[in-house]
This record gives C-alpha cells, sequence and structure tokens, in this order.
C-alpha cells in the first residue's frame, strides 16, 4: 500500500492554525467561540483534501479525520470500550492507513453499525483469511456480518469461515476498502454520508504481541478463493430456504442485547423480551411495515399475540395445501356438460349436491399448484356468496382473515365431500 506525500501534508497541517490568533486577543477583539474553530477547522480541511485529491492521491491517502476530543465519551460508550483500550483522535496530518505505533484505526459509522469491542471473533478470522484489516471493511459490513452471525448462531449453525465464505458476497469499492453483504438479511443503510473522515486510533493494552487476532496492516486488494471445505461440511439448505421466505432485518438484530446475549459484545447488557419473539419481529418487520403504510388497515391494532397466531396459521395453511393436493390428484375431473345441467336444473336432490360440491372443489378450477393458497382460498369463497355481496366481503382491510375463514371453509367442504363420494 503506498504512502501519502507526508512532505505535502504535514505543510497543510501546519498552514491550519487550531488557536485563535494571539493578536487578537491583544487587540481586544472577540475570540471565536468552539464550534466555530471547529467548523472553520472543517472547511480549511475540505479545501486541502481538494488540492491532494487534484494531485492524484487515494481516498485513504486524502481523508483527515474530523473528529474531536469531545467525540470520545460517545465512542466509549458506543462501543462498550473498556479501561484496557486507550482512544486517540487524530491529528490533521494523520491518515488511517497509517495510525500511530502499537495503535490501529476505526470508524464511528462502524460502530453505529454494531462493532464492539474486543472485535468478535469470527470477524478476525475472516479478515485473516481475506488477508485486510478489519478497519477496511465499510460501516454496513458489520452489521451484514453480525447480524449473519445472529442468525447462524440461532440456528445453531457452526459459525466459521467456510460458512460465511459461503453466505456473503465480498465486493473491493477501491484501493484498501472493501464492502460485505449477504443475502439473508436487508435494512442496512443506503449510504453514510461522510464516514470515511470519522475514524480514531485505539490501542488494546495488553502483553500479548497482537491482542487482536488478525494481522490489521492495510492492504489495496483481499484474497477472495474460500477455504478449504471441512469434514463434516454444515448444511445450509434449510437454513437458506427460511431466509428466503422471511424477512430479517440488520437493524432489529444488531440491538446491543441481541449482541450481548450472543457474545458479540462485551457491554453486559440483558436480553429484553422472550428471544424467540425477538427473532420472529425481526422476521415480520417488513409486513408491519406494509401494514402500517395503510392507514385504513385494521392490522394496525392487531397485538403481538394475534400476529403470533396468525403466524402459526401460516404454517398451518402449508401443511393443510399438501394434504388437499394429495386428495385432489386422485379425484376425476367432473365433465363441464354435467357441472352445467347442474347449475341449470334448480334441483337440490342428493345426486346434484355432490356434483355442484365437485365443481366447486375442482382442482382444474381451484388448484394450490396453479394459483397461490390466498387466491384459491378467496376463489372458493367467490363461489359461496352472491354477486351483489362480493365486493362488499372482498374490501375488508385484513385480507389474511379472510383467507383462513375462506380456507377453513374449503377444508370442511372436502371433509364433506369425501364423506360423500
Amino acid at each position: 500500500m503506498s504512502s501519502p506525500d507526508y512532505n505535502l501534508v504535514d505543510s497543510l497541517a501546519e498552514s491550519i492554525d487550531l488557536s485563535s490568533p494571539p493578536e487578537a486577543s491583544l487587540r481586544g477583539e472577540e475570540i471565536p467561540s468552539i464550534a466555530e474553530t471547529h467548523r472553520d477547522r472543517i472547511l480549511r480541511i475540505d479545501q486541502d483534501e481538494a488540492r491532494l485529491a487534484a494531485r492524484g492521491c487515494t481516498w485513504y491517502e486524502i481523508k483527515a479525520s474530523t473528529l474531536r476530543q469531545s467525540d470520545i465519551p460517545s465512542i466509549r460508550d458506543k462501543a462498550g470500550i473498556a479501561d484496557l483500550y486507550e482512544i486517540v483522535i487524530p491529528h490533521v496530518h494523520a491518515r488511517a492507513h497509517c495510525p500511530p505505533a502499537g495503535f490501529h484505526t476505526f470508524y464511528v459509522n462502524q460502530i453505529e453499525r454494531g462493532l464492539r469491542f474486543p472485535v468478535p471473533r469470527f470477524i478476525t478470522d475472516l479478515c485473516n483469511h481475506l488477508e485486510i484489516s478489519p478497519s477496511q471493511l465499510t460501516p454496513n459490513s458489520f452489521s451484514s456480518l453480525l447480524s449473519l452471525g445472529i442468525l447462524l448462531k440461532f440456528f445453531r449453525i457452526p459459525l466459521s469461515t467456510y460458512t460465511l465464505m459461503r453466505l456473503v458476497q465480498i465486493k473491493r469499492l477501491g484501493p484498501g476498502k472493501f464492502y460485505i453483504s449477504n443475502h439473508c438479511v436487508s435494512g442496512n443503510p443506503s449510504s453514510h454520508k461522510g464516514w470515511m473522515s470519522r475514524y480514531f486510533f485505539i490501542k488494546r493494552i495488553s502483553s500479548r504481541e497482537n491482542p487482536w487476532g488478525c494481522d490489521m496492516s492495510w492492504r489495496d486488494n483481499a484474497y477472495t478463493q474460500p477455504p478449504s471445505t471441512p469434514e463434516p461440511a454444515p448444511e445450509l439448505t434449510d437454513f437458506l430456504n427460511v431466509t428466503r421466505e422471511k424477512c430479517f432485518n440488520a437493524q432489529e438484530l444488531i440491538e446491543d442485547d441481541l449482541l450481548c446475549h450472543f457474545k458479540f459484545s462485551g457491554k453486559w447488557v440483558p436480553l429484553v423480551g422472550d428471544l424467540g419473539e425477538r427473532m420472529s419481529k425481526a422476521e415480520m418487520l417488513r409486513v408491519l411495515k406494509e401494514r402500517k403504510a395503510d392507514p385504513e388497515g385494521t392490522s394496525r391494532s392487531l397485538s403481538k399475540g394475534k400476529r403470533k397466531s396468525m403466524e402459526e396459521r401460516g404454517e398451518k395453511r402449508k401443511k393443510r395445501q399438501h394434504e388437499q393436493e394429495t386428495h385432489e390428484s386422485g379425484r376425476e375431473q367432473v365433465p363441464k356438460e354435467a357441472i352445467k345441467e347442474t347449475s341449470t336444473s334448480g334441483g337440490k336432490g342428493p345426486e346434484q349436491t355432490t356434483e355442484a360440491s365437485c365443481e366447486y372443489l375442482d382442482a382444474s378450477t381451484i388448484s394450490f399448484i396453479a394459483k397461490p393458497l390466498g387466491s384459491a382460498s378467496l376463489d372458493f369463497t367467490r363461489r359461496l356468496i352472491p354477486d351483489r355481496d362480493y365486493n362488499l366481503v372482498n374490501s375488508v382491510p385484513d385480507l389474511a382473515a379472510l383467507e383462513a375463514a375462506s380456507l377453513h371453509l374449503m377444508q370442511v367442504g372436502i371433509h364433506l365431500d369425501l364423506s360423500i363420494l
């Protein structure tokens, strides 16, 4: 990795006066406030960075830290940093890829996306394999990795580099900057404005030669070849099926109490609520947001117990779907002529009733394969109510409840029909 032109950087740093001119106080002029001094400093940094960019320097050679000493308590609190760590705010001439001896670089936005200290072991192991420093990962990379780590632990899947490399995508966003994502979670911010200028230096006070657990040196490229397959190899099919069907939200999963519960944080925050319900909340976040977008929908007032009941009904619905397909596969299709005669005869004998119920449940008309489950059950209800009432019934806000009721009627009809046959 190249180094910046330190003569130019030093000269630019010397040109920035962080204190008020002494002659200003001698002349009795008003001394600028700390906020005004900082705004002036940021303005001059922007001008100097523009000059460095014009010289063709890379982003890490250009960006100076815009943090202040007053930011240190907030950083300690958010990251759960104990007294075993020392934090230093970089000088104007310092750069992220060249921290002082014994220190390493991290960003405030990485902390906001779940990074805690010490850095979780599975992340340092992955960075060791990629041959990059954890500080080279974008902020969203940490929320993607940590939320994925929580899901893998929740489903009791080994949290290894091999498993991660099968689930994540690694993208190089330029020299020395890498983005790691996965398709199992969503909800990461689309951007983090100014994050590359919000870095600090941190040192682990330890007698160990390398207390970080990985090589913290910066590199312009990553090693992306997968590791060798372990014996036995973890089975990920069921896990991938679950994450495809559910909507897991990264922000919901990287809350401090969950990070602490799964041992990704040392802040020792107690778990809030029931773990199963918390994970279910993460799965249902997208659905709830869609319902809240409908101000007329009654689903906004659903209690947690009702939401859980609806989710359980969905699982039972899938089971009944399989049973329905099994029953329908052995049935003969009723000729259309017979159906027509039944509908026009007006008779109500047993044979005519049987033919009518077969028409309602004809696999060619109502199929759980040809149509989604909801539309099939609603189609069944459509045949049971008069035309003048259908629009009113179909306009109810909670279609999920209507589908469940329709499906119940459909199953009763199947049972009665089989009894007659």
